[in-house]
């Protein structure tokens, strides 16, 4: 699957399973004695030392484990560090009486991080239980840009795992985001209900809009009472054009029966597909737009290609995964050769 540049994502990745690799010891508050554990909460009132400690606690996560050693050095870490680090920056939470300050920021953004360790370690109840407690964290200490960045990579690395789920958690995070007060903050908000559009489409109706190649507007209702594929391609994608074989077989089949291709193609400038169709001619409706935002592919936030929509005659989507043979196999439901039994 090619993955292309998403316009207004957040620059940041997951925080949470993106820690600096590093040895499993602390290095700024001196050698342990043989008594003391590095996970110790320092007994001051300081903001900065206690942001000091959560930030080593934070930074001495193990590597990707390699063998049985590593492997319970990232047990014990994840055991004991999470707790660390939500001891110390609640502490300045609760010091910090400026909710603007940067102190203030850097120990939600801690603390919410401590909150996500282990989501790639963690079963599907583990995942569900983190997600709740990012909303929490969201809802009680607001949303700035580290805390969008965490909710969008743990959303994202969802999708593989459970896109029910990560559907939801696009959703919540979205109507969160569009709360804030601050104007920046409130733009990211786009990325997350792309996403969430794309992950409940399954049984909904979609909605189709856009610009055709003659520059007039795409009408979606020419379509009623059809079986529609939409296929989400660019010429650079191998994949997409790969798979365009298939579709025109299933396209000369079936469309004097009923059924019908939309083309939205993304690649940024409009001659490369216009070189490209003039060697390989589709007969179906292509839509496209230069406008990095406000399109049919940023609408549903896709950031991935192929990306292949089924549609019923009903409006409502069938599938999102409808390619190769399991594209055939989807259009004889729709088309059977032989009449049901009855």
């Amino acid at each position: 699957m090619n993955r292309f540049p998403v316009r207004r994502l957040l620059t940041l990745s997951l925080a949470a399973c993106a820690f600096v690799l590093a040895l499993y010891v602390m290095r700024a508050h001196g050698e342990p004695t043989e008594d003391e554990s590095p996970f110790a909460l320092p007994d001051t009132t300081d903001v900065d030392k206690l942001l000091e400690f959560a930030e080593d606690v934070r930074d001495a996560r193990p590597g990707r484990p390699r063998g049985p050693a590593e492997y319970r050095a990232l047990h014990q870490y994840l055991k004991h560090a999470p707790a660390a680090i939500q001891a110390a920056t609640e502490k300045v939470l609760t010091l910090e009486k400026d909710k603007k300050s940067e102190s203030y920021a850097a120990a939600s953004g801690m603390l919410l991080e401590s909150k996500v360790m282990g989501f790639a370690e963690a079963d599907a109840e583990g995942r569900k239980a983190m997600l709740g407690a990012v909303v929490d964290h969201l809802k009680k200490y607001g949303v700035r840009r580290t805390e969008a960045s965490i909710a969008y990579g743990i959303s994202s690395a969802l999708e593989d795992a459970d896109e029910k789920l990560a559907g939801q958690a696009y959703a919540d995070f979205a109507a969160l985001i569009e709360k804030s007060d601050d104007e920046e903050i409130r733009s990211f908000a786009s990325a997350f209900a792309g996403p969430a559009r794309r992950l409940n489409l399954l049984g909904s109706k979609m909605d189709v809009f856009g610009v055709k190649l003659d520059g007039t507007e795409f009408d979606w209702d020419e379509y009623a009472d059809k079986v529609v594929l939409i296929d989400f391609w660019a010429t650079w994608c191998g994949p997409c054009v790969a798979e365009l074989p298939n579709v025109k077989e299933a396209y000369d089949k079936y469309h004097d029966k009923g059924f019908d291709v939309i083309g939205v193609n993304l690649d940024k400038r409009r001659f490369a597909l216009d070189q490209f169709l003039a060697k390989n001619p589709l007969p179906w409706t292509q839509l496209h737009s230069e406008e990095p935002e406000g399109n049919l592919a940023d609408h549903y936030g896709i950031s991935a290609i192929p990306f292949i929509v089924l549609v019923g005659r009903d409006g409502k989507v069938i599938s999102t995964h409808a390619r190769g043979r399991e594209l055939g196999r989807l259009l004889e439901e729709q088309f059977p050769s032989k009449p049901a039994a009855e």
